[in-house]
């Protein structure tokens, strides 16, 4: 009999309750959860390190967000975005983690700590909606399809 993986992350384990993991299976449930949605993953990551195909999405935006302040002013914006609107995200914890599902206001509320758990590299998508970001260590960028912060591309 397989024993069941149990949560290790110390963010995740603080959030236990409120939580669902949804796999096991990185990369591969993430991204069959990306081609189901229609989102593009990045297929030449030695060109650079986004695990989505951020060229495909003329549109998106990006800006640094690991600076003094950052978590108080980044929860506010994502409090006035499109996310809010979701009832859930997921996000990745990569290989040997978790992929989880979130309630979204406690990914709001905890958005830095839930990152900085993930090792500060993690695709989030919002359940039943087309909104998705990526927090990436090399520059400290997060990228998304939709606004987050406040007049910037």
């Amino acid at each position: 009999m397989k024993k069941e993986k149990e949560i290790e992350n110390w963010c995740l384990l603080k959030h236990k309750d409120s939580i669902k993991v949804l796999s096991w299976e990185y990369p591969d449930y993430l991204d069959e959860l990306c081609r189901n949605q229609g989102i593009r993953i990045n297929e030449n990551t030695e060109k650079n390190r986004f695990y989505l195909d951020w060229v495909y999405y003329d549109g998106a935006y990006s800006f640094f967000y690991d600076y003094i302040n950052n978590e108080e002013e980044i929860k506010n914006w994502l409090l006035n975005s499109s996310l809010k609107e979701a009832e859930f995200i997921i996000m990745d914890y990569g290989y040997n983690g978790p992929i989880v599902q979130i309630p979204v206001p406690l990914f709001i509320d905890h958005w830095y700590d839930f990152v900085r758990s993930a090792y500060f590299e993690t695709v989030v998508i919002a359940q039943g909606s087309n909104l998705f970001l990526e927090f990436v260590r090399d520059g400290y960028l997060l990228k998304s399809n939709f606004r987050v912060k406040p007049e910037e591309r």
